[in-house]
């Protein structure tokens, strides 16, 4: 009689996503690269992946990392929305749905926050906000600088927000951190800066990345809700870096980071009505609010399955 008979367990299925991706960080022109990723993108939605397709493209990557040389700056583009938040905000950022664009890559991975901010300063100008996160990643102190406004005869760059921005997490073991700040400001400024309050900040994430440069933007929905205020309901498009390996040069010039900016902005406006506005978090909380828009929006649809070779913008029933 013969002895038990050995099999080899099968080959592991091949993972095309990532061959089609080395082949875009191999490919020696911008052509054959937007070819590979045409291929990857297809497959991702084939295989319909939980994963976010930016991390896969960091996966495949050298660096790992979406990488920032404006170190310390932030530029965003804030649209008001005429409407409270009813079915949860990650429902209601997957329903903001915007007509085919090819040209940017809505991606798949979202990620969900909750914050109390307090906010010290003068009653004319924010100095710095205690942040206690309540998911777990503890306290954080966020300085930010005055607005710069843009000069670059861009039409629509009056509602680009560019501004230096500093956040520091605070490793405090027991210590309250807002306590903390509130013993400082008493010691040093006591007649200056003060304590203005504090909201309650919950907030939806997801990215977008231009296909020719792999530049990346987060599209945050976020709700303030703040004692004796209406709530703050807003989508802010703010740039966060790129992706490395993408063969475009001068990747991070301002010019054309605030341009993307407001492109993506403009399908968001077409596609719901949404108005620019430069109401900041601190302005709300102080009272210099603008005037409400009066435009209302349609109600947010079911998310739709995307067609092979369309953009994760073009999300339809």
């Amino acid at each position: 009689m013969g002895g038990p008979s050995y099999y080899p367990p099968p080959p592991a299925p091949r993972d095309h996503i990532k061959d089609h991706l080395d082949n875009f960080y191999r490919a020696k022109t911008t052509e054959s690269q937007q070819q590979h990723l045409t291929e990857a993108l297809a497959e991702y939605e084939k295989q319909r992946v939980t994963s976010g397709f930016i991390d896969r493209m960091l996966g495949a990557s050298e660096k790992k990392v979406v990488k920032v040389q404006l170190k310390d700056v932030e530029i965003e583009h804030k649209l008001a929305l005429p409407f409270d938040i009813k079915g949860g905000l990650e429902k209601t950022l997957l329903g903001l749905k915007v007509t085919h664009d090819s040209r940017f890559i809505r991606d798949n991975k979202l990620e969900s926050g909750n914050s109390v901010n307090t906010y010290f300063g003068t009653e004319q100008e924010e100095r710095f906000v205690v942040i206690e996160d309540k998911k777990g990643s503890g306290w954080h102190i966020k300085i930010k600088g005055q607005s710069t406004p843009y000069s670059l005869g861009i039409p629509g760059e009056e509602h680009v927000l560019r501004r230096t921005e500093v956040m520091e997490k605070i490793s405090t073991g027991d210590t309250n951190l807002l306590s903390l700040a509130e013993t400082l400001v008493t010691a040093c400024t006591p007649t200056a800066v003060r304590n203005l309050g504090g909201m309650n900040k919950t907030k939806a994430t997801e990215w977008v990345f231009e296909r020719n440069t792999g530049r990346v933007y987060s599209v945050v929905l976020s709700q303030c809700l703040a004692r004796g205020r209406q709530p703050l309901v807003q989508l802010e498009i703010e740039y966060a870096g790129h992706i490395p390996g993408f063969r475009a040069t001068d990747i991070e010039d301002e010019r054309t980071i605030v341009q993307e900016i407001l492109d993506v902005s403009k399908l968001f406006q077409t596609a719901h009505g949404l108005t620019p506005t430069v109401l900041t978090k601190f302005d709300w909380l102080v009272g210099k609010e603008e005037t409400s828009p009066s435009q209302t929006n349609p109600p947010p649809k079911k998310r739709g399955k995307i067609l092979k070779g369309q953009s994760f913008f073009d999300r339809t029933v």
